[in-house]
């Protein structure tokens, strides 16, 4: 039987404090499609663990996470505008057949809090 690897890496306070100012820096998504900037806004690590458990379908749970994490989604005349009875369903309306960047988009999201995909796989097992 291998002997498991348990030598760790240390890491100094500056480097320490220097990956978690990253994380916070960590809050724009530049939209190719739109060429804009935006602005996300924190959510509890539960809420994005919670949106990522439903059954609903991935593009879905990935209109719930932009719309919980970007304000400029939740403009109430945005979304009378499009018309959209769930509000989910904004970044869906506002990216169109383009799911390529939808899903980047939820993806940044996911990313910032330690979600990616083989995790996310690992989470659904």
């Amino acid at each position: 039987m291998a002997k498991k690897n348990t030598k760790t890496t240390t890491i100094t306070i500056d480097e320490l404090l220097a990956r978690r100012q990253a994380v916070k820096d960590y809050s724009v998504f530049h939209s190719d499609l739109f060429n804009t900037d935006f602005e996300l806004e924190k959510l509890s690590a539960s809420d994005v663990a919670n949106i990522m458990a439903t059954d609903d379908e991935e593009y879905s749970k990935y209109g719930q996470l932009i719309y919980n994490s970007c304000p400029y989604f939740r403009q109430k005349e945005l979304i009378e505008k499009l018309g959209v009875e769930n509000p989910y369903e904004v970044p869906e309306a506002l990216y169109g057949d383009n799911y390529a960047e939808l899903f980047m988009f939820g993806n940044f999201i996911l990313e910032r809090y330690g979600f990616t995909p083989d995790r996310l796989e690992k989470i659904k097992k």
